[in-house]
């Protein structure tokens, strides 16, 4: 039927065919409703802001339109934006309805995920063996989920982490890569990491006093450098006495003659050493002759020579005791005149070893050298 308004009769009749009523009508007929649409831009890189537009015409005149943007979003204006977030492929569609009439209008928006890109850092770039290096990595575009592969370069196994640390523990220029996939991107960064040996260590060294009569207390210095900053010493005191550990040990020298005491650092994979001299004179207190005789009770006779050359002293007091194993002595102190023999007697209390050591000083502020005896 052609659009537009008639005029139109009413004919109401009865049975037996008279006219009732007769009254005039006006019947309108609305033309066909017909719907455009409009999407700029169709396609992009995500984020994409698109605009859209809906023209209708014919129906009532009075359209209501309804947009549904293909990701879950929906609109009721007749000309939207939208943006999409996401890339993909989105059936965008407009309806509007006229009265009785409706009319829909569709356009496909294509959205396309940004370039990948990636930065990278490394801390620090160069330095001594071993070498620890933390990695940094900064992704950008693609789809948002990214996936890593660090090579570090030096032959090890891989990492997937976004920001590991690797310790590089062999000298050489090493080149440490990442690699980076999202959906189907990839991208790569590099940093050049450069292991140098560690530099070489340098050891000085000193003792106070250098010399003095003998029991001679001596205070030992190590200061190193170089190597990688850590350092383990070890001190031979040139006398036969047992190595120490610490970096500024002191030692006590007992008897005259001239030592050697050397120091050896270790750092890394680096070595120094130092040696420092210490001259002791001899004391004139001497404790000779130190013997141990078996007695029929099982008991043990110490004996030994008190000598004193300082012409001044006229007393000499000494000292027995049990250093190691067991039993006992007795008695355990005593004092003698310079040239006299002195005597404790050991007593095993069921020991199968003992060692009795003897010690002695004078009048004059002179010191022995310790002697020990070990029975059976």
């Amino acid at each position: 039927m052609t659009p537009g308004s008639f005029a139109a009769l009413l004919t109401v009749t009865d049975v037996l065919g008279g006219v009732v009523e007769a009254a005039p009508l006006t019947v309108t007929v609305a033309p066909p409703l017909s719907l455009t649409c409009g999407a700029s831009p169709s396609g992009g890189v995500a984020p994409l802001p698109v605009t859209f537009s809906a023209a209708a015409t014919g129906g009532s005149g009075a359209y209501a339109y309804t947009w549904s943007f293909g990701d879950g979003a929906s609109s009721s204006q007749q000309n939207p934006s939208h943006t999409y977030t996401t890339a993909g492929s989105y059936g965008a569609s407009v309806t509007v309805t006229s009265g009785a009439q409706s009319a829909s209008c569709s356009k496909t928006i294509s959205v396309s995920a940004p370039a990948l890109a990636v930065t990278c850092s490394a801390t620090p770039t160069s330095g001594t063996a071993p070498l620890v290096v933390s990695f940094a990595c900064q992704p950008s575009g693609g789809s948002g989920s990214y996936v890593f592969d660090w090579n570090y370069g030096d032959g090890t196994a891989h990492d997937i982490t976004q920001n590991p640390s690797h310790t590089y523990s062999a000298n050489g220029t090493y080149t440490a890569v990442v690699t980076i996939t999202s959906g189907g991107q990839s991208a790569t960064c590099q940093q050049t990491i450069t292991v140098g040996g560690a530099s070489g260590v340098t050891v000085s060294c000193g003792a106070t006093p250098a010399s003095g009569p003998a029991p001679l207390a001596v205070s030992l210095t190590c200061q190193p450098s170089g190597g990688t900053g850590s350092y383990t010493y070890d001190w031979d005191f040139g006398d036969g006495s047992p190595h120490l550990t610490t970096q500024n040990p002191s030692h006590t020298y007992s008897a005259g003659g001239t030592y050697t005491a050397s120091v050896a650092v270790v750092s890394g994979s680096q070595s120094g050493s130092c040696k420092t001299s210490i001259t002791v004179s001899g004391s004139p207190l001497t404790i000779d002759g130190l013997t141990a005789t078996v007695l029929p009770d099982g008991t043990y006779s110490i004996d030994w020579l008190l000598n004193d050359t300082d012409a001044a002293a006229t007393a000499i007091t000494w000292s027995a005791a049990v250093t190691a194993g067991g039993g006992s002595v007795n008695p355990t102190s005593g004092t003698s005149a310079p040239g006299d023999a002195a005597n404790t007697t050991y007593s095993p209390n069921g020991a199968t070893t003992g060692t009795i050591t003897i010690t002695a000083s004078d009048d004059q502020g002179n010191t022995a050298a310790p002697q020990s005896v070990t029975v059976p």
